[in-house]
Parts: structure tokens; C-alpha cells; sequence
């Protein structure tokens, strides 16, 4: 049973090979890097505990052309390699929305077809509602980590001991998720207010999710995660309140320099490494006993 999760580790491996040359050579910005991190490195460890072992193995050649297209101006070409990281994204969603009729899965996968088509956008150059490009970029972003990312972890966290309490916490960050991108949306009309509380309420859903992990205590790396998932949201907590009160200094530029890298590389990726080392721990003693 571990066999498909060091294949996953060696997927994940040659990712980050293939993500560090690519970042260092094209210098996309942060928000692409940022992006691209996901599916080529924490993908294969996240479809792996979804049970999408042989999905897994096609996301990477369903990945390469969007990742080709920041070698392009943003464009119908650019669009167009986009194209294939949607397809696998629909793909994924209607495998689980045919095995179970309503289930976590099936909102999880929802979410990535939502980063997938935005990201299809970003990279056509097109701008819904006016938004800046910077804006239409991150929105993709947001549902390739707030929306695949983070609920799945939680899943891990919610299978590892069910409980109501774990799974109403779940439940709050799953619609947390679509909440926060109305509330922007609304704010682009000038009704601030949504956002204002969308914002609060996916922050301390996080934030108990956190702080549940790090009573857990079943992996440092949680500690880590966890420690960077509140801080992330403390920065998304002053950005929320933007409309209110004088937080100026912190804008989109400023936080895909903070709050992106900090949920990156110091909530998904220790996250997704522990769950991972967990699982096929509790794997490996399960077919011993």
C-alpha cells in the first residue's frame, strides 16, 4: 500500500526539478510561481490521498502547457495551453461526481475547475468586471490552494478522528472559500460589507482548523503549517479590512509577496508532506497487522 505514495514522492520530486529551472529561466512574478508550485509539486501528494492514483499520474502532462504559456504574452495561445489543465480538472470532478453523488470530494474538485477556468482567463488577458490582470491571476490562485489545497488537508485532519466538531470546521472552510470571491466580487460594485465578513469568517475557520492541528500534535511539520496558516490569515484579516480602516500598504503586489509565499511554502507544502508521511504510516502498520 505505500507503493503508490513514494510514486507520488518521485512525481512530486520531479516537479519541484522541473519548477525551480522553469521560475529561475522565465521569471513569471510570484503569482504564476506561486500557481505552478501546486499542481506540479503538492498535487501529486493531495490526488493521492483524494484515491486518484492514476489521475495523478496525468496531471503533470496536463500541467506542462499552462506552465509553457508564461513563456508567451498573454494571448489566445496563452489561453489555449491553459486549455488541458482544464480538461483534467473537469475530468477529476465528473470521476468523483459519478462515484458520489454528493460528497467533499465533489465540492474539491468543484473548486479546482473554478482556479482552472480563471486561470484560463489570466492567461487569455481577459478581465472580468474590469479587474486588473493581477487580480484575475490570483482569483486563480486562491481556488488552486484555499479551494483544493486546504480542504483537503482538512479532509486528512477530519479522517484521521471524525467527529461533528471536525467535520462543522470543514464545512466552514468549504464555504469560506466561494464567500470570500463573492464578497471581492461584490467590492468591485462597491458593496464592501460582504467581503468584510466573508473574509472573517473563512479567517477564523482557518484559524481553528490551525489550532486544532497543533493540538493534534502528531507531526512537527503540523506545527509549522498551522503556525503559517494564522499567520496567513492575520495578513488576510488586515487586507479584509482595507475598506474600513488604513491598511493602504498592504495591496494584491504586497501580498502575493507575503500571504502567498507564507501559505505556500509554510502551510501547504509542510501540510501536505506530513499528512502524506501519516498516511503511509498508517498504511504500512494497518498491512503488518
Amino acid at each position: 500500500m505505500s507503493v503508490p505514495i513514494r510514486e507520488a514522492h518521485a512525481q512530486s520530486l520531479a516537479g519541484v526539478l522541473i519548477w525551480l529551472p522553469t521560475m529561475v529561466w522565465l521569471k513569471p512574478g510570484w503569482s504564476p510561481a506561486l500557481l505552478a508550485f501546486g499542481p506540479l509539486v503538492l498535487y501529486p501528494l493531495l490526488l493521492d490521498m483524494l484515491g486518484e492514483c492514476s489521475l495523478r499520474r496525468l496531471a503533470l502532462p496536463a500541467f506542462l502547457p499552462a506552465l509553457a504559456s508564461y513563456a508567451l504574452e498573454q494571448g489566445t495561445i496563452a489561453g489555449a495551453l491553459a486549455l488541458p489543465w482544464l480538461a483534467f480538472a473537469i475530468v477529476l470532478f465528473l470521476r468523483n461526481a459519478t462515484t458520489r453523488t454528493i460528497s467533499i470530494n465533489v465540492v474539491i474538485t468543484g473548486y479546482l475547475i473554478v482556479g482552472a477556468g480563471w486561470l484560463v482567463l489570466a492567461r487569455l488577458g481577459e478581465r472580468p468586471l474590469e479587474y486588473e490582470h493581477a487580480i484575475v491571476h490570483a482569483t486563480a490562485v486562491h481556488f488552486h490552494y484555499a479551494g483544493f489545497v486546504l480542504p483537503i488537508l482538512a479532509l486528512n485532519w477530519l479522517h484521521a478522528a471524525p467527529s461533528r466538531f471536525r467535520y462543522v470546521v470543514l464545512t466552514a472552510l468549504l464555504l469560506g472559500v466561494p464567500l470570500v470571491a463573492a464578497g471581492i466580487t461584490l467590492s468591485a460594485f462597491q458593496i464592501h460589507w460582504p467581503e468584510l465578513i466573508a473574509v472573517w469568517f473563512f479567517a477564523a475557520a482557518c484559524i481553528v482548523f490551525a489550532v486544532a492541528q497543533i493540538r493534534l500534535a502528531a507531526h512537527w511539520l503540523l506545527v509549522i503549517s498551522s503556525a503559517s496558516l494564522i499567520a496567513a490569515m492575520c495578513l488576510a484579516l488586515v487586507y479584509g479590512t482595507r475598506n474600513y480602516l488604513p491598511a493602504d500598504w498592504l495591496d494584491i503586489p504586497l501580498m502575493l509577496r507575503t500571504h502567498g509565499p507564507i501559505q505556500v511554502f509554510g502551510f501547504a507544502l509542510p501540510g501536505a508532506l506530513a499528512w502524506a508521511m501519516m498516511n503511509e504510516k498508517a498504511k504500512t502498520s494497518a498491512a503488518e497487522n
